[in-house]
């Protein structure tokens, strides 16, 4: 075999691999962007931000009628499935501060009819702006056709198929993901020992301004596109908010002034909800919920779009 014909040979099996690979991943449509599907269809098996951006360009928009926005606070154990009165996806993301969630939440708003913009404000979400990883990068709808990206996708969605109890998005038909139910929930001694720990500082939270511009451009796409907007100020244990109580009310000072008349403010650190905050088996461990927490969320949220 001369080395022309070669070139020729292994050149055209690239391409058609390449071609199969292509067409193999429109077919799978594992983010929902080509095809037409119904709530729920479509879960995360890793790289929840690429994942939940790529969902943004149609799979979201397509099949609910409001988000909720925000950061670990609100990605894990709330499941908005349970918000009845309309259609909600969960676009929290683990980790991750506005302006990495900014991307899809602006492609949902400007893509779907979105009634409900739901937002969970908590300092993590402001507190830097950015990018702890590339899987945002512009290059991201093209590499789902067909990369690297790709390739691990599968390898993760094949481990958590075999093993699918560790998998913390196995129930993510609504975005939500499960907060480490293997470890131990916190306990009212670790809870006061925390707040004994913050109690001796006194800095104010930090506050990006580039993520607060960041916050901005999302309200305000959300008010061009006619959609209501509920904030709401996460849920702390009772002695932990009141450890670090002005730093919280400066936070809050910050963050009010952010929003409208138009807009609607629950604050869950209010006495009015020391149900929740007063009762250590809400929270999974000092910021996070557990399964009674979240459920709560949702109770809260469910209530407030049905008034």
């Amino acid at each position: 075999m001369t080395s022309k014909r070669f070139t020729l040979i292994t050149l055209a099996l690239t391409i058609a691999l390449s071609t199969g690979f292509v067409l193999f991943n429109i077919f799978m449509d594992e983010f929902g962007i080509h095809s037409n599907t119904k709530p729920g269809d479509i879960k995360i098996w890793t790289y929840n931000r690429a994942s939940k951006y790529l969902m943004s360009l149609n799979y979201i928009p397509s099949n609910f009628k409001a988000i909720l926005i925000g950061s670990s606070s609100s990605a894990a154990m709330v499941d908005t499935k349970g918000i009845s009165s309309v259609p909600t996806y969960n676009l929290s993301l683990n980790g991750a501060n506005i302006c990495e969630m900014a991307p899809a939440a602006i492609e949902t708003l400007e893509r779907g009819n979105m009634r409900y913009l739901f937002i969970c404000l908590d300092p993590y979400l402001t507190k830097n702006s950015h990018m702890k990883t590339n899987e945002l990068s512009p290059e991201l709808l093209s590499s789902s056709y067909g990369s690297l990206f790709n390739i691990k996708f599968y390898l993760y969605k094949s481990l958590y198929t075999l093993f699918p109890e560790k998998n913390p998005y196995r129930n993510s038909g609504w975005g939500y993901r499960l907060a480490g139910e293997n470890e131990k929930p916190i306990t009212q001694a670790q809870a006061d020992a925390y707040a004994a720990k913050i109690a001796k500082g006194s800095q104010p939270f930090a506050i990006d301004p580039q993520a607060v511009r960041c916050l901005k451009e999302i309200i305000m796409t959300a008010r061009t596109e006619g959609t209501r907007i509920v904030a709401y100020f996460h849920p702390k244990p009772e002695v932990i908010f009141q450890a670090a109580r002005s730093q919280y009310l400066e936070y809050q000072k910050e963050m009010k002034a952010l929003l409208s008349p138009e807009d609607i403010l629950v604050d869950l650190n209010d006495p009015a909800y020391d149900e929740l905050t007063g009762d250590i088996s809400n929270f999974h461990d000092t910021t996070h919920l557990s399964a009674s927490g979240g459920r709560s969320i949702v109770k809260i949220l469910n209530q407030i779009v049905s008034q």
